[in-house]
């Protein structure tokens, strides 16, 4: 079985409208995970069982929003 994960990227999306929009785009190539944006800090979050780091950057980029993953330090 594998281990769920949470992994952080940070994003430009400003507003609910974006993070609606662009939850829906990502939702088309990783329906298995659960996505949530804190709006405060431009953060997308990421619950899934798999790598799926590069698949998430790709389809933002290509949606026009930047990002960046957050590693978290041990």
């Amino acid at each position: 079985m594998a281990i769920v994960k949470v992994e952080n990227y940070r994003t430009n999306v400003e507003n609910q409208q974006q993070a609606n929009y662009l939850i829906k785009a990502l939702q088309l190539h990783v329906s298995d995970c659960q996505l949530n944006f804190d709006q405060n800090n431009y953060l997308l979050s990421v619950v899934t069982r798999r790598e799926i780091s590069e698949l998430v950057c790709n389809v933002v980029t290509k949606q026009g929003f930047l990002c960046e993953k957050i590693n978290r330090k041990a």
